[in-house]
């Protein structure tokens, strides 16, 4: 088990609130488990927190929120990612074209994703309790549901069984604490051979190195490429296929409703739903990702121990740190920055002059960074982290020593004081 402090990063704030008691400077507790039985990391269910995640969502006026709203639209990023999911999603199911397909997002935010589907050609409409249905139906043509998503949908006529070629969810599975009855409602939507695809953000890499800075507030699991198959495979759907995603660092996965499947019943509990049965599931058997569990809380102590033994040689000298995300949060959480000038960079203009939670600077954009002259500088975006190392020397000619975060850290400093 493991038991951090982290911010809650639903959005990039546009300015520091005076407020000090406000989400920008809180951090919540996070227990995290290895359950061995499930094979993969869970997250404990903290009421507290999830107070704290409903106010930060109900503050999308004063944030941005991460997917676009009407004052904000999408940066560059979120527009590749999306533009990926719908490449990856016809490669995973092996199609040229969603033209003439009836397809269900659940968690689609204001629709940007929805709107790459419909210009394809698709039927499309969303489902989310959000306060963006009046952005997408005016701006984008698209219907919302802005109501959750439960079988009171089925039962009230809203939803109806049978008649979607896909339901579809991004980066929303990872936040469910019951993923599994989640895949099985969504199953009952489908026409028999229909197809779920989802895509969520890939934690093996982070087992591997030890490290800790993907672990959100918000998150319920963490998964990687076998025990999400595992998740689809509880929830009865067949001819599963799982890719990884060609921008960035995620997985994208797609199972069918069989010939032979049945409606959910509300008796069905294949699942655990609570924390209590999720510590104690003895009964259920899953493919275990060998040696990558097996002592990861132990491999993250070493590696914020090694980060923090670099930031003590870096007293009184510059840190670039490129990639203004969670994971940059929560290593301003973990580690202790005094006496280091810390300065964080961004390609994409959408987050230049932003803040994110629990750090007082704002984020730069990367043509700053040769002004800054660093004395070393860290890499966070795991799926970037070449690309941008590569960047960084051709394009600033920057010749400092790098710390790449897909890599295990060295404690070692190599700069001359």
């Amino acid at each position: 088990m493991g038991t951090f402090r982290l911010p809650l990063f639903t959005s990039y704030y546009k300015e520091i609130p005076k407020d000090k008691d406000s989400l920008f400077f809180r951090r919540l507790p996070v227990e995290v488990l290895d359950n061995s039985s499930l094979g993969y990391l869970y997250q404990v269910t903290n009421p507290e927190n999830h107070k704290f995640i409903e106010e930060a969502f109900k503050l999308g006026s004063t944030f941005y929120n991460t997917q676009g709203d009407e004052s904000f639209p999408q940066g560059a990023h979120n527009i590749a990612r999306h533009r990926d999911f719908v490449d990856n999603m016809a490669r995973v199911l092996g199609i040229e074209t969603f033209a003439g397909l009836r397809i269900l997002e659940v968690g689609c935010g204001p629709g940007h994703l929805l709107k790459l589907l419909k210009d394809e050609g698709a039927d499309v409409m969303g489902c989310d309790p959000g306060p963006y249905g009046h952005f997408a139906k005016e701006h984008l043509g698209i219907e919302i549901l802005q109501k959750t998503f439960d079988a009171d949908l089925i039962e009230s006529g809203l939803l109806r069984t049978g008649h979607f070629d896909l339901v579809i969810n991004f980066a929303l599975l990872d936040l469910l604490s019951d993923p599994v009855s989640f895949l099985k409602l969504s199953k009952d939507l489908l026409k028999i051979n229909g197809n779920i695809v989802c895509g969520v953000r890939d934690f093996e890499p982070y087992l591997k190195l030890g490290n800790p800075l993907g672990i959100n507030p918000e998150h319920q699991y963490y998964f990687t490429s076998k025990s999400l198959s595992y998740i689809f495979e509880l929830a009865g759907l067949s001819n599963i296929k799982i890719l990884s995603s060609q921008y960035g660092l995620g997985l994208v996965a797609t199972g069918s409703r069989p010939v032979a499947d049945i409606l959910t019943t509300s008796e069905d509990k294949a699942f655990p739903k609570s924390n209590e049965q999720l510590r104690s599931t003895k009964e259920m058997k899953s493919p275990r990702i060998e040696g990558l569990h097996d002592g990861y809380f132990s491999r993250t102590n070493q590696f914020v121990n090694r980060l923090q033994n670099r930031l003590m040689n870096l007293m009184n000298k510059n840190l670039a740190i490129m990639g203004g995300n969670l994971d940059t949060a929560n290593l301003f959480a973990l580690l202790n920055f005094d006496n280091v000038n810390t300065r964080i960079f961004e390609q994409d203009h959408q987050y230049v002059g932003k803040f994110i939670p629990g750090v007082s600077e704002p984020i730069f954009h990367d043509d700053l960074i040769d002004e800054f002259q660093p004395d070393e500088v860290w890499i966070m975006p795991l799926g970037f982290c070449d690309k941008i190392e590569t960047n960084l020397r051709k394009k600033y000619s920057i010749q400092v020593p790098m710390v790449k975060m897909n890599s295990a850290p060295s404690s070692e400093v190599l700069i001359e004081s």
